[in-house]
């Protein structure tokens, strides 16, 4: 007899519910720090950029010598989207003033922002030179040096700006992040430790400190953090998201469910944390709740082989034997080398009792992945329903020495 088998799907294994230690950053900390002086600071719209420009050109006209306000025209017309005339503007006060590091640490962001990393990096290199004692310049080269790999670099920076400010609660955040990209796990939690002692209700460090701590395998500490900055930062998807991950490493399925519940209450749409809370239906044999959530992510998302596979076995434990089928047969279009995939469509035919069909497809699947043991275990009962005894003795024999190989 065959015995009944809980097949899981391979889902949460997959990219979209593994714990990567991915520095996720909220919004406030997402975009470039700002440069020494911006025009958001003074609030002004549209409107009033328009009218400070033509008041800097009559300026201009009269005291044409005035490198401060072309540097003060570049940052205006930058906010209007004129990069041309940006550039020009700076250009303008450096040659009036070589020495005007704030010129080059501003026209350094703009090239920064349009992606021209090697003119804003020498730009911010001249800056610092003439002018070594500004943190904000350390920061913005840190956060270019991070965006071409060089994060040794980047952390160094960061380290410099710290030392000119110790109270530099954006040279403890980015360092963190650095460290955590490098995944020196310790050194980020004592950075995000350090920021959180200039600010603690400050919910992107408590989220990143938790990030560090699962690196660090210490699920509980960044349990605690996630906790802490859904206090600080409520309705944050991502804090949710990795908070209901280790709830199902614990086991504690209903809190998952519950901030899954939050996520698509948040973002219905979300096709991937659909996919999440599929899985965590499953699990608790919750089959018709998996189904809905499954079908609403291959609506969202279709043609994904990993979820066709997924809803084919909750339709096995459904015992929907044929809509398994197809999802299946669906599923090894789009991926005809997942072993798993044939396993799961080989219990389908078995179940229909079509011996045949279910060894071709057991047999693909030890053909393509042939060290795990259970497939051997399979394949060798349906050899003994096919009459095979030779051959059905030498996989459970397979199957016994695999086995022993994996408990040892």
């Amino acid at each position: 007899m065959f015995k009944s088998i809980k097949i899981k799907p391979s889902i949460f294994l997959s990219i979209y519910i593994c714990i990567n230690i991915i520095i996720i950053i909220y919004q406030s900390f997402n975009k470039t720090p700002e440069p020494i002086h911006t025009i958001e600071s003074l609030n002004l719209t549209k409107f009033e950029v328009k009218k400070n420009i033509e008041e800097l050109n009559k300026i201009l006209k009269n005291n044409p010598n005035s490198y401060n306000d072309y540097n003060t025209r570049g940052l205006l017309r930058n906010e209007l989207g004129d990069f041309n005339g940006a550039i020009s503007d700076y250009n303008k006060a450096l040659a009036i003033n070589p020495k005007f590091s704030i010129a080059y640490f501003d026209r350094g962001i703009i090239y920064y922002d349009h992606g021209n990393f090697k003119k804003a990096l020498s730009d911010y290199n001249q800056a610092i030179s003439l002018d070594p004692k500004v943190e904000t310049y350390y920061i913005h080269r840190a956060l270019l040096y991070s965006d071409t790999d060089n994060i040794q670099r980047a952390i160094d920076d960061c380290t410099q700006a710290i030392k000119i400010n110790p109270l530099s609660s954006s040279g403890f955040i980015f360092r963190g992040q650095f460290n955590l990209d490098a995944k020196k796990y310790p050194n980020a939690i004592n950075d995000f430790t350090q920021a959180l002692k200039l600010d603690d209700k400050f919910g992107p460090a408590y989220f990143n400190r938790a990030m560090a701590f699962i690196g660090d395998n210490k699920p509980e500490l960044a349990l605690n953090d996630l906790n802490l900055a859904d206090k600080y930062e409520p309705n944050n998807t991502d804090t949710y998201k990795e908070r209901a991950v280790l709830f199902v490493i614990a086991g504690q399925t209903d809190k998952a469910l519950n901030d899954y519940n939050k996520i698509l209450n948040l973002t219905p749409n979300d096709w991937i944390n659909l996919t999440n809370r599929a899985y965590v239906y499953y699990e608790t044999g919750k089959y018709d709740k998996a189904l809905i959530d499954y079908n609403k992510a291959l609506s969202l998302h279709p043609n994904d082989a990993v979820n066709l596979n997924s809803r084919g076995i909750v339709y096995l434990n459904l015992k929907k034997i044929d809509q398994a089928i197809l999802d299946f047969n669906q599923s090894l279009l789009l991926n005809p080398k997942k072993s798993s995939t044939y396993a799961n469509r080989s219990m389908a035919y078995i179940y229909k009792g079509n011996y045949k069909k279910a060894l071709a497809d057991i047999s693909q699947a030890i053909l393509l992945e042939s060290n795990y043991p259970d497939n051997y275990d399979t394949r060798s009962k349906i050899r003994e329903k096919l009459g095979d005894a030779k051959g059905s003795n030498s996989d459970y024999q397979m199957y016994l020495k695999l086995t022993k190989k994996i408990n040892n």
